[in-house]
């Protein structure tokens, strides 16, 4: 045992050990630690995971309770990075019902990192939002940006918020895989997380409201119609588990994949009909896939983007259906 777990093998658990200003990671097995520690036997069972839900639970609603409009903005992004959807949510209806436009964009524009924002984008709303030309101080700080954007000065590093971590989920080796391991930039270390109720090349993933989505993909083939999968599963970032959803309406490989508005869209991709066209749009909070417009033309292994530039020239009435 002491073997596999100097070489990282079947290690279900990683502990932190922060001494001295220094992290320390230590993957170890789960059953072992339950076997000689009556502590972590009673951490790994149910009646002690549902006490940690319930103070999760606890803070949560306290942190509901204590909404106001100087952290509502913060409050909501760290409950959407950890993956606590209710607070979230509450957070999104607080700002919604409490800020007026104009308070709302003002904190907002201290709350993102709008160097990240295309310089075209910026332009036209200094030319044409109705809110900046209300709010003078608003559209002072943004016209400073967009100088500086102009004149290409240096831009101040993005502010790392939270302990943001890089997710590797599935892939292709020798078979497909339902492995998933995460990436820390700021201690450069792995960490092996839960595996995928099912192996999955060829996938397509994303983050919405803090939890990580696994879309479609193959099992065991390369392009061999048979193992395309329609599947999709669902990974709670907080208690490390994966969950099934509902299923798209085709099964799909080396397709694209694009949040909006909080809603998963699935581009294109590879099945028994050869190179697909359709495009499924699924929404989280109904756990439904519906299928909407089709792209012009079948293909796979696409690139999607979601960008804030306004539409090209003579399509300005475009809406979202």
């Amino acid at each position: 045992m002491d073997e596999l777990r100097k070489n990282n093998q079947l290690c279900d658990v990683l502990i932190k050990v922060l001494y001295n200003g220094q992290e320390e990671h230590f993957p170890v097995h789960k059953i072992v630690l339950a076997s000689c520690s009556p502590f972590f036997r009673a951490m790994f069972t149910t009646a002690m995971r549902y006490q940690m839900e319930d103070v999760a639970k606890a803070c949560s609603d306290f942190l509901m309770k204590h909404l106001e409009p100087s952290n509502v903005i913060g409050i909501s992004n760290f409950a959407e990075q950890i993956g606590c959807t209710e607070l979230h949510k509450k957070g999104r209806e607080y700002i919604n019902m409490h800020f007026s436009e104009a308070q709302y964009f003002y904190v907002l524009l201290n709350a993102v990192h709008l160097y990240a924002l295309p310089p075209k984008f910026l332009a036209v709303q200094l030319k044409q939002c109705p809110i900046l030309n209300k709010e003078n101080s608003c559209r002072m700080y943004l016209s400073k940006i967009f100088q500086e954007m102009s004149l290409h000065k240096p831009l101040p590093p993005t502010k790392v918020r939270g302990n943001q971590l890089i997710y590797v989920a599935g892939g292709y080796l020798h078979t497909s895989l339902s492995s998933m391991d995460a990436y820390n930039p700021q201690t450069g270390t792995w960490i092996k997380l839960a595996d995928m109720l099912e192996p999955r090349s060829g996938l397509a993933a994303c983050i919405v409201s803090g939890l990580l989505y696994t879309v479609g993909g193959r099992n065991l083939g390369g392009y061999d119609s048979s193992n395309q999968l329609n599947t999709v599963e669902r990974y709670n970032i907080d208690h490390n588990y994966w969950e099934s959803v509902a299923p798209m309406k085709h099964k799909r490989s080396a397709h694209g994949l694009a949040v909006h508005q909080e809603k998963i869209y699935a581009f294109g991709g590879f099945n028994a009909e050869g190179f697909l066209s359709s495009v499924e749009c699924y929404c989280p909070e109904s756990n439904t896939w519906c299928e909407v417009a089709e792209m012009p033309i079948g293909c796979s292994g696409m690139g999607v983007a979601v960008t804030m530039e306004p539409c090209p020239d003579g399509h300005e009435d475009i809406e979202e259906g």
